[in-house]
């Protein structure tokens, strides 16, 4: 399957491929150029959006997939994260704001979000600099194994990472804030649901924090302006193509919107790509 670092929601980036034989990640390139994009104002306080007109991509849902129609976003912070106040602040307000609206014409209704959930004293993942993808998948598996997640069809668990911490992903051994800004992906419960359930996957996001490298290019921005940059990319994308699966690939059976004008070996053709030049 395809791995593919996508633009940010509202900057303006080059999209780059890579080889994935585990799982597909569609993500943001650790790499920018001009474009507008969401972020905090100088008082850190509310968030705006700005947005650059763009040529929309022939997006279409060709296998009917799922989309997240009612999403509820909960973030899950690990290591020492810095803005925690800031980031509820953040989703409260995207969720209301326009650019969910935009993703009304593609089933997304309606979308709201609840306050950071921080990994607990027991995470084996505390403490740690480098993280590897599958621990964070194991480490997912085990929340809700313990019930401190309950994953619906529609819940959308972003996974912010506080800065200094690195990922890999297993997958490509590629590194967080050098080769890629952050990613979304969908983790299997089959095997710990009953055959009856709806809910047999858990829909997340990886979130690092990179330092001038990824989301907006703007004087004076900030590492935080590149990340909630990169927060709006993946909530769009998560929304409207939770499986995070190309329609045309083998694997592509839940895929949802796409541009499949970019060939079945490509991931960017997710709806973040609108804004990517």
């Amino acid at each position: 399957m395809a791995v593919a670092k996508l633009a940010a929601v509202a900057g303006s980036l080059i999209p780059a491929v890579v080889a994935s034989s585990v799982h597909s990640l569609f993500g943001m390139p650790a790499s920018s150029s001009s474009g507008s994009s969401s972020f905090f104002d100088e008082a850190g306080a509310l968030p705006y959006l700005t947005f650059a007109p763009q040529l929309v991509p022939r997006l279409t849902n060709i296998n009917n997939g799922p989309v997240l129609s009612k999403v509820e976003v909960v973030p899950l912070l690990f290591g020492d994260f810095e803005h925690r106040n800031e980031l509820d602040a953040f989703y409260s307000f995207i969720t209301a704001s326009p650019w969910m609206r935009v993703m009304a014409q593609y089933g997304v209704a309606q979308s709201t979000s609840v306050e950071a959930i921080t990994a607990p004293v027991s995470s084996s993942l505390r403490g740690r600099t480098i993280i590897t993808s599958e621990e964070i998948e194991s480490e997912l598996f085990t929340w809700v194994l313990k019930g401190i997640l309950k994953p619906t069809a529609n819940t959308y668990f972003p996974v912010h990472f506080a800065s200094g911490i690195r990922i890999v992903d297993t997958s490509t051994n590629s590194s967080s804030c050098t080769e890629w800004c952050g990613y979304h992906s969908a983790l299997d419960l089959s095997t710990i649901t009953d055959e009856s359930s709806e809910v047999n996957s858990l829909f997340y996001a990886v979130m690092p924090q990179c330092s001038n490298i990824c989301g907006v290019n703007s004087a004076g921005k900030t590492l935080w302006d590149d990340h909630v940059s990169t927060s709006s990319h993946e909530l769009a994308e998560a929304c409207t193509n939770p499986y995070a699966v190309n329609p045309l690939a083998a694997n592509g059976r839940l895929a949802a919107w796409f541009d499949v004008s970019v060939g079945v070996n490509s991931g960017e053709g997710e709806i973040a790509d609108i804004c990517a030049t």
